[in-house]
């Protein structure tokens, strides 16, 4: 079960945010895959018949956003008025 880590506010640098050895979380996409399943993966490599979910990485939302941002950069040369119209 994810919990939401408690945020260090006194820290110096984004590193001391949080206690990084306190917050260790198995990633969505292995939470399907047995631990001799990755094993058998880590030893045989390629040879190792094996599907992980698919997940999609190409949507629509992400090309819009790359073609905004890119038109923000390529209208607008001050990076104080950049940034500006990203935002807006």
């Amino acid at each position: 079960m994810f919990e939401v880590p408690k945020v260090n506010l006194n820290s110096r640098c984004y590193i001391e945010l949080i206690h990084w050895q306190q917050n260790i979380y198995e990633p969505p996409i292995l939470k399907n895959i047995s631990d001799e399943q990755l094993q058998d993966l880590i030893e045989n490599g390629r040879d190792a018949v094996f599907e992980f979910m698919r997940l999609p990485c190409h949507t629509q939302v992400v090309e819009r956003s790359v073609k905004v941002v890119t038109e923000a950069a390529l209208s607008v040369c001050e990076k104080k008025r950049r940034e500006g119209f990203i935002n807006s």
